[in-house]
């Protein structure tokens, strides 16, 4: 519909905005050649990924389309690395090719490797299971296809370009090929930062004991302050596109009945109605359930669409306006009444849901109503109501079937005139000029009324005689129920609600504490499901993808360094780095979400490698030419210091315009607007990567080269200590043959 175009809209429009702001960033930092150099990558990798998602059967829909704006920074991130390492080489005086072959080479496994352990974070999330995972799976198919496409046209295409196209002025300080200090661009930033750096290599316990006061600090903070209050979520609820109102009437009410409820809820609805597109009033059929084939079992069904209009025209909130309206339909009585809100994202069920099963159908009726009474004043549960179908007693029309033989009637006929005497039939259509009208046989109401009227029935039999239906038929009469639903062969029956200004959790951890120890009837018991459900499968599988994504970094990363040591510190700073997501919800005062800040935590474990596994990966190429450990360290830290800083703020620089809602569209007379619905249902995965990353940056530029000095100190230590103990072997073993001889 058009709120589903508008919403790619402006996806589209971030896209765009996104890659504008890169762009500026990358010019800022690196001049108009080399940002030029870097910037192609975005669009040639998009265009790759593009042809294979069409040959995959994908289409541009919300999740793909905001898989490429979480692209945009990391797409970048290695043309960034391979075009500065080929900058750096044409400054120290090789030619364009040469300059091209070997910056390409040298550091062409760490860009492949960081590219991996990146796909290898989001490999998992494909298997996410449910609805969720169907909706979501887009989100890791597309970025691992444009993550791939990115390491191809940084290896081959910006390799190729910069081999034609760079230009550089050469360093005349350059005396050897790893005088590379010279090679690094001396700026205040730079110096500060080496300063800082020095002296974090001086107080390394104290530089450890700092960030692990932070981490657990933020831990604590967020679980005595923004957790109990905000607590978790699904998915992320945004202000609804539309309302719907379900009434149900008693089964068997007429249309006119029906109609008057319909407008009784019109009513409440008419000083609101200025702050609407649109209010649609169905009659007789409830939302989705189709048209009727009888003319009338559905007559006691309707429903009542509240469509709100874009967010810019908002006089008043939608949930405001509903909350207002669903005070307001508590009035009305005789009838059952439920407001539901459109949801964005894919449906996961009610808020709250439980299950009562068994096999007596009066003990769980009892079982309900004794559970409903116990929980129907918790705050924030509304619409509580059960799906157990009350419906009015029937009568039944019991044939005997050897009087209706010899009279020459068949069931069907029979059957046939009593639905039409009271339901009525459609026997021909009436026209008037243009207009056709359709014409329905129907006993009159006053004919219908009781048992004894269809006992009196009368029903002709083949040669044209009446005869009364009480003459060859029983009518009796007795309870029905309209359906009897079955959850894995159980009869079931569900009490179900909706939150308001509530998360669902908190509502199932409040009716888990009132339920406890409730005495139910023999052979009855209650479960919780619907969201609830949904979110433990989900939340489950989520711990467990990451679990899976680390253990492939580190397969990847001791492939790589041949190491232990390396790899723990990469994956330190992994660990370390959540709490920049967890700082995320604390600035915002957000609930964690299980999908999104889940997926985005996920995510954040295989793009926080990157820039490590460049640095250290330096460090040892350093270490092996001679460089001594600090020397190594201080001097890999600086070469790196502008690609890692540039990759952290393009990621989040990308992601900015969807976290704080910007959506550029110079089609409107205010091209520059905040608040864009598209960025609402986001927000939560934008801000846990960038908040993510924004704290590993400066974990990897200086908790990193700390970690790394320890390690290697212990190491030496270790070492020397063996050296000596085989030393004093060596001449224990010399003296012992000296003794001999």
């Amino acid at each position: 519909g058009e709120r589903v175009q508008q919403i790619v809209t402006d996806l589209e429009n971030n896209i765009i905005t996104g890659f504008v702001l890169v762009f500026l960033v990358l010019l800022l930092v690196m001049g108009i050649s080399n940002a030029l150099l870097v910037a192609v990558a975005i669009p040639l990798s998009f265009l790759v990924s593009m042809i294979i998602l069409n040959v995959m059967g994908f289409t541009l829909n919300i999740v793909v389309l905001f898989s490429l704006i979480l692209s945009l920074g990391l797409l970048v991130d290695n043309a960034i690395v391979i075009v500065e390492n080929i900058y750096r080489h044409r400054q120290a005086g090789k030619s364009r090719i040469e300059a091209a072959k070997l910056g390409t080479k040298e550091i062409a496994i760490p860009v492949t490797t960081s590219t991996i352990t990146t796909v290898a974070a989001f490999f998992p999330l494909i298997f996410m299971p449910g609805i969720a995972g169907e909706f979501i799976g887009f989100l890791p198919k597309t970025l691992i296809v444009t993550l791939s496409s990115s390491l191809f046209v940084a290896l081959i295409i910006n390799a190729v370009f910069c081999s034609t196209m760079m230009r550089v002025k050469v360093s005349k300080e350059v005396t050897s090929d790893f005088d590379e200090l010279k090679l690094v661009d001396h700026s205040k930033i730079l110096q500060i930062y080496q300063m800082l750096l020095r002296g974090v290599l001086r107080h390394r316990f104290v530089t450890i004991f700092v960030f692990i006061f932070l981490f657990v600090g933020t831990f604590y903070w967020y679980g005595t302050n923004t957790f109990p209050r905000k607590r978790i979520e699904f998915f992320p609820k945004n202000e609804p596109s539309e309302a719907i109102v379900n009434i149900t009437a008693p089964m068997g009410t007429t249309l006119e009945i029906s109609d008057g409820y319909v407008n009784s809820v019109e009513g409440y609805i008419d000083n609101d109605k200025d702050k609407l597109d649109a209010v649609v009033a169905n009659v007789g059929q409830r939302r989705g359930s189709g048209a009727s084939s009888s003319g009338s079992t559905t007559t006691y069904l309707s429903h009542v669409v509240l469509d709100f209009p874009r967010w810019q025209d908002w006089v008043e909130k939608p949930s405001e306006i509903i909350k207002n309206l669903r005070q307001k339909l508590v009035k009305m009585v005789g009838v059952q009444v439920k407001l539901a809100e459109a949801q964005s994202g894919p449906p996961t069920g009610k808020a709250f849901n439980l299950e009562v099963q068994g096999d007596d159908f009066s003990k769980m009726i009892s079982a309900v109503e004794k559970i409903k009474k116990r929980i129907k004043d918790i705050p924030g549960l509304v619409d509580l109501t059960d799906d157990f179908d009350r419906s009015r007693p029937e009568l039944k029309v019991i044939i005997d079937r050897d009087k209706a033989s010899r009279l020459g009637f068949r069931a069907r006929d029979i059957a046939s005139t009593v639905r039409t005497a009271f339901n009525g039939k459609k026997v021909s259509v009436f026209r008037d000029g243009t207009e056709e009208y359709d014409i329905w046989v129907q006993l009159d109401q006053s004919f219908r009324k009781n048992q004894s009227d269809l006992a009196s029935l009368f029903i002709f039999t083949p040669s044209g005689e009446p005869v009364r239906l009480s003459e060859i038929a029983k009518v009796d009469t007795g309870p029905s129920y309209g359906s009897i639903r079955h959850v894995d062969t159980e009869r079931t029956i569900s009490i179900s609600g909706d939150a308001f200004r509530v998360p669902g959790p908190v509502l199932v951890m409040k009716a888990q504490r009132i339920l406890k120890g409730i005495e139910l009837p023999d052979g009855v018991q209650y479960k919780f499901t619907g969201e609830n459900k949904g979110r433990q499968e989900t939340q489950k599988f989520i711990g467990q993808a990451l679990i899976i994504a680390i253990c492939l970094i580190l397969v990847v990363m001791i492939a790589q360094f041949n190491s232990i040591a390396l790899p723990l510190i990469v994956l330190t700073s992994v660990f370390m780095s959540v709490m920049g997501v967890f700082l995320g919800l604390i600035v915002h005062d957000r609930p964690f979400g299980i999908i999104m800040t889940g997926v985005g935590t996920v995510a954040l474990a295989g793009i926080v490698v990157n820039n490590v596994i460049v640095m250290l990966d330096f460090v040892v190429r350093l270490r092996k030419q001679g460089f001594a450990r600090n020397e190594a360290m201080i001097l890999a830290s600086a070469v790196r210091f502008r690609p890692i800083l540039l990759t952290a703020v393009t990621t989040v620089i990308g992601l900015a315009p969807l976290a704080i809602g910007m959506d550029i569209d110079f089609s409107r007379d205010s091209p520059i607007v905040f608040g864009a619905e598209s960025g609402k249902f986001w927000k939560s995965m934008a801000l846990a990567i960038m908040y993510g990353l924004s704290v590993a940056t400066f974990l990897t530029l200086f908790m990193v080269p700390t970690l790394y000095s320890l390690i290697e100190d212990g190491r030496e230590r270790i070492n020397k200590l063996l050296s000596k103990y085989f030393s004093f072997q060596n001449i224990n073993e010399i003296k012992t043959v000296s003794d001999v001889n």
